[in-house]
């Protein structure tokens, strides 16, 4: 071997063309070196490599052919054309691997790259690693960007950046944040802080950033294609082992997405829940699917049955959309396609069949076992069906106001005022006013249908068709078919057809077999018996 020049330099190999330029202490080992060279440093040895280098450096060692080593300290290559610029204490230990430089980083597997850093370690065949400290590297053709000890593990995974962050999934990706967690395929979280996509399979989980935001399916059962935007505490739990979750929240707090979900959205909010149901969940038409929570807080949309479906709620807070348990396999003839747009405490509860409901805004407003009815506003107003009935009690709608009630009936409005009722009635309506009153005997008999009280207080239409108070107080319709009272205090039609109080004071047509009488108004007037086509005016009774 030749040593051109240096001091203490040994060149030992047997075989031509290897060569020592310069330096100090520097060592060619006898055995078969061809074509090797150290040009420069101090105590650099290379043994038993052919077509080997050194430029420079220190303690500097090659043990493998075609390595290369530029300067550093103790920098070792032990497979075949490896090489490691400079740095210290670098070890490329597999064949075609590269480091850059930093210090203590260890490659171990072929074709790998590590471009600087402390303490990295590359695993991964064809992979890469940048920089950063205490990073390790898995898979195949996997990389990490740089940060403080990540943990990149399985096929084609990425980490760009950031601390303590884990992607164990094939093809995952974490892009910054620290203790980040995904083991899922397909995967990605890109930044913030302990968000974890937990399940392997979730395939296709995204987060994309926040706080301790969650997607978590089981071992079978998983959230594939499911997105947490960012927010903070945030979860989507398993959906289905059959079919694609697609769940999403866009921000929030707290917001949670439950099992057996899917097509599913929060948009932000705090608190806010979709839940769902495993009831019959192989059927087609169970679960709970395509639901959607725009904001607000602790609102929900809860399933505990399984196949509610198309439900809103776009905001307020405490507002909650609830489909029952119930006793009927079909998925179909769940409750589904109701409505709450904000307010406060608002309630929709169906069963069977109770379905295209909706309460626009307001607070304690409640809709149960109903089928298209509508709460605009007010305070405290219900529309209430049977538990028992399934989708027949159809279409009431309450405007606004304090405390009005639909019990049981169909097609029949309350559009303001306080305190109103109407109770098991068909195509009846309350306008205004304070306390009225449009029901059916407690004891059954002839229904109220087709009847409406204008305005005034306390007044009743009941166990009658096609009759109307206009106005007044305490006025009383019972048991009459087509009769008015158009204003006045305390004034009775009772069991009398055709027949009108214009007016006055407790003005009485009695229970009989007449019809078409009419008092025009005064006080204590009566029309009683069976006198038909009556009438007096303006009488006041002394």
């Amino acid at each position: 071997g030749f040593v051109g020049g240096g001091c203490k330099n040994k060149n030992l190999s047997i075989s031509g063309f290897s060569a020592i330029v310069g330096g100090k202490c520097n060592l060619i080992s006898n055995q078969d070196n061809e074509s090797s060279g150290i040009f420069i440093g101090f105590s650099n040895s290379i043994c038993d490599s052919a077509e080997a280098a050194i430029v420079g450096g220190t303690l500097n060692l090659i043990e493998s052919s075609g390595g290369f080593i530029g300067g550093g300290c103790k920098n070792k290559i032990g497979g075949g054309s490896a090489s490691v610029v400079g740095g210290i204490q670098n070890t490329a230990s597999a064949g075609c691997s590269f480091i850059g430089g930093g210090c203590c980083n260890f490659i171990k597997c072929a074709g790998g790259f590590i471009g600087a850093g402390f303490c990295n370690t590359n695993n991964s065949i064809s992979g890469s690693l940048v920089g950063g400290q205490c990073n390790i590297l898995g898979g195949f053709s996997s990389f990490i960007g740089g940060g403080f000890r990540n943990s990149s593990s399985n096929n084609y995974s990425v980490i760009v950046g950031g601390a303590q962050n884990t992607g164990s999934g094939a093809c995952s990706f974490i892009g910054s944040g620290v203790r980040n967690f995904t083991t899922a395929s397909h995967s990605s979280v890109v930044a913030g802080c302990l968000n974890r996509i937990i399940s392997s399979s979730d395939s296709n989980a995204f987060i994309g950033g926040g706080r301790c935001n969650i997607i978590a399916g089981w071992a079978t059962t998983g959230s594939t294609n499911s997105v947490i935007g960012g927010g903070a505490c945030n979860k989507i739990l398993a959906a289905t082992a059959s079919r694609d979750g697609n769940n999403i929240i866009g921000s929030g707090q707290s917001n949670i997405i439950q099992e057996f979900v899917t097509n599913s959205s929060i948009v932000g909010g705090i608190n806010n829940v979709i839940t769902g149901s495993g009831f019959n969940f192989s059927q087609v038409g169970a679960g709970s699917a395509d639901n959607f929570i725009g904001g607000g807080k602790e609102n929900q949309i809860r399933d505990e049955k399984g196949g509610s479906n198309h439900n809103s709620i776009v905001g307020g807070d405490g507002n909650r959309i609830v489909q029952l348990n119930h006793t009927c396999v079909d998925g179909f003839n769940s409750s589904q396609e109701n409505f709450i747009g904000g307010g406060r405490s608002n309630f929709i509860c169906g069963r069977v069949r109770h379905k295209s409901n909706a309460i626009l805004s307001g607070t304690n407003n409640r809709i149960c076992f109903n089928q298209g009815s509508t709460i605009l506003g007010g305070y405290c107003n219900r529309i209430s069906g049977s538990y028992s009935n399934q989708g027949t009690l159809v279409t009431n709608i309450i405007g606004g106001g304090q405390n009005g009630l639909i019990q049981l009936g169909t097609h029949s409005g309350i559009f303001t005022g306080n305190y109103h009722r109407i109770s098991g009635s068909l195509n009846s309506a309350i306008v205004s006013g304070y306390s009225n009153n449009i029901n059916n005997c407690p004891g059954g008999g002839v229904n109220t249908n087709n009847s409406g009280i204008l305005t005034g207080i306390s007044n009743t239409v009941k166990r009658s068709i096609n009759s109307a108070i206009i106005g007044g107080t305490s006025n009383l319709i019972s048991g009459s078919l087509c009769s008015i009272i158009g204003s006045g205090y305390t004034n009775i039609i009772r069991s009398n057809p055709d027949s009108s109080i214009l007016g006055g004071c407790n003005n009485t047509m009695c229970t009989g077999t007449g019809a078409f009488n009419v008092i025009t108004g005064g006080q204590s007037n009566k029309i009683c018996a069976n006198v038909s086509f009556g009438a007096i005016v303006n009488i006041i009774a002394i």
